[in-house]
């Protein structure tokens, strides 16, 4: 049984659900007595126009103030072998797409950004590092604009004292932060990546890389001075 916002929610957003909704009505639909009959008087040609506009923007859509879809993944969306439309259905109908939400009170989801990018994953779209650049990109930009997220934060970013940071791994490691209101990037050290995640295991990864003790002090201080750790005692 879903809420009728949940139901809604789907409607506007999987073209599979509205051709079965519009065939059959509210039958189509797992909901209750009550919500079926408030969705059985609902104007159907009005809910399939609003539909096909949804689909047709969820990509160009300007977006929590951190851009489009489009905007924010070039690379990976170029690389999508059909067109834009038919790009933006397949998302959409994507088992991804379902843990996003966009209906207010259908629930917390991931984010749009997220529920693309892992889209883009299962689907292989793309190279797989321009698809992690993109993501952490945009999440983090996201997160500059706002750091009292309304959706669910994914594994890769990590809250910090300053904000929140995320570590690229697929090719040379990448630091993406919101770091007071600010977007930061930029390429760092296969040990700097390791340390950010180190989870206070700091002296096992200066061991396994080679550091020297004032090196790895030396970076946990400078590390706290930009708010990515809480201080140089985490080791």
């Amino acid at each position: 049984m879903i809420s009728i916002d949940e139901a809604l929610d789907r409607l506007l957003h999987r073209a599979s659900v509205l051709a079965a909704f519009l065939e059959r009505g509210p039958a189509a639909l797992e909901v209750s007595a009550e919500d079926a009959a408030a969705l059985a008087v609902i104007d159907r040609a009005e809910l399939a126009r609003t539909a096909r506009r949804v689909r047709e923007e969820v990509l160009a859509r300007q977006h929590r103030g951190g851009g489009t879809l489009l905007s924010m993944f070039p690379r990976t969306i170029a690389a999508y072998p059909g067109g834009i439309e038919m790009l933006a259905e397949a998302f959409l109908e994507s088992r991804a797409f379902e843990a996003h939400r966009e209906v207010p009170f259908a629930g917390v989801g991931c984010s749009l950004e997220e529920a693309f990018y892992r889209f883009a994953e299962a689907a292989g779209i793309g190279a797989a590092e321009a698809r992690e650049a993109e993501f952490l990109a945009a999440m983090l930009r996201a997160l500059a604009v706002n750091s009292r997220p309304d959706f669910v934060l994914p594994a890769e970013v990590r809250r910090a004292p300053a904000g929140f940071f995320a570590v690229g791994v697929r090719g040379e490691p990448t630091l993406f932060a919101a770091l007071g209101g600010r977007f930061v990037t930029g390429a760092i050290t296969p040990f700097l990546a390791d340390l950010l995640v180190a989870d206070g295991q700091g002296e096992a990864v200066a061991r396994r890389h080679g550091v020297a003790d004032e090196v790895l002090a030396a970076s946990l201080e400078h590390l706290a001075g930009l708010g990515l750790v809480a201080g140089p005692t985490i080791v």
